[in-house]
């Protein structure tokens, strides 16, 4: 019998050289499958367990948001302002819109404490650091109500010329008061931002006067009385509280104004829209009684 000697060749080298690829049957697990799946359910547990303990940012977001939105009552107004009650400081004069072309657009801000990015990752509310921005939100809540209180004993009733703390109606263990003051050197000459501040420091102290030059001086000692315009001064710069309508941010409720202490002014040294402010309280609403808010 002769033989092929090239098939015979093959065949010898089939037989000496073993197969490389291996075929398994379907249960059999291939690599590390194990561990990527532990890794999987150790990652879903993770995950788990910060939606139960509000640990996601989403998670997190919601309930900031329904912490400092929760709705507050108002304080009635009874014929004068009073310390230790709950009232809104509204911008009446200021657009509540970014453009103003319409003659007849919706105008009122109201001063807000603000939850930034910076801050969500340490808490669920108003804390010490939040800035502070003028919305045009007007239904009363945590973020835009505040208390007025005094160092003076034995008095309830608020008047011009007070020397007074103004504090957020915040859901917190520390009472959170509002704050002007330049915190980085780049700052400086600006104007000052508004943020909650822990401490009553200097820079925590203000002063509500008339807001017509006029009648300042005389008006001092005299009761505040509710929805009259007003100017907020900071003590330590001399400083009135802003509400600036040139410049807009985007924040976790919507754009915003921006908010400070800057005195604004024009050529009849008189006080302008952005320094105006009135001190809004609970108005009983009747058959004879119309609020343009």
């Amino acid at each position: 019998m002769i033989m092929d000697p090239i098939r015979c060749s093959i065949e010898i080298e089939s037989k000496e050289t073993p197969n490389q690829s291996c075929t398994y049957s379907l249960p059999t697990i291939i690599g590390n499958w194990e561990n990527a799946r532990a890794l999987e359910e150790a990652h879903m547990a993770l995950i788990s367990y910060k939606k139960v303990n509000c640990q996601l940012l989403s998670s997190r977001t919601r309930a900031m948001l329904r912490n400092v939105l929760a709705p507050v009552a108002l304080s009635p107004c009874t014929g004068g302002i009073e310390y230790n009650k709950t009232y809104q400081l509204y911008s009446p004069s200021q657009p509540s819109q970014i453009t103003s072309t319409y003659p007849y657009e919706k105008k009122g801000l109201y001063l807000s404490g603000m939850v930034g990015e910076a801050n969500i990752d340490k808490g669920t509310g108003l804390m010490h650091g939040c800035p502070l921005t003028a919305s045009s939100e007007s239904m009363p809540c945590r973020r835009n109500t505040f208390i007025f209180r005094t160092e003076i004993q034995n008095t309830n009733r608020m008047y011009y010329g007070d020397d007074l703390f103004i504090q957020i109606n915040a859901d917190s263990a520390t009472p959170l008061y509002v704050q002007a003051e330049n915190h980085t050197i780049n700052s400086f000459g600006k104007s000052l931002q508004l943020r909650l501040s822990q401490q009553r420091d200097v820079y925590t102290h203000f002063k509500i006067l008339h807001a017509h030059p006029k009648y300042r001086t005389d008006s001092i000692g005299m009761v505040i009385t509710p929805s009259s315009n007003v100017i907020i001064r900071h003590v330590a710069s001399g400083q009135n509280l802003s509400a600036n309508a040139s410049s807009w941010i985007t924040t976790f409720f919507g754009v915003e104004c921006e908010a400070s202490c800057r005195t604004y002014r024009n050529s009849n040294r008189i006080d302008t829209a952005e320094n105006m402010w009135q001190i809004i309280g609970h108005i009983e609403k009747t058959k004879y009684s119309t609020m343009n808010i």
